[in-house]
């Protein structure tokens, strides 16, 4: 992956469900990956390797989703 946060920068967003009370339209965006033709909105992350994000894969609208998505090692 091409830019690669920073701890300081990836210490900065939300950690899992502490933004569960705000509706997903007034949820902050904190990054925003992008590969091959997919993109990932990232809202949350647990510290580790799970974010929670908007993603929509292969640019397509048919193909997104809101939910957790884990990170390969």
């Amino acid at each position: 992956m091409l830019n690669i946060p920073t701890s300081k920068r990836l210490s900065k967003i939300p950690k899992l469900y502490e933004t569960e009370s705000i509706p997903t339209e007034e949820k902050m965006i904190h990054l925003h990956f992008f590969l091959g033709g997919c993109d990932w909105f990232i809202a949350e992350f647990d510290g580790e390797d799970i974010f929670f994000c908007f993603a929509i894969l292969k640019v397509h609208p048919a193909n997104a989703y809101l939910g957790e998505e884990g990170v390969a090692k």
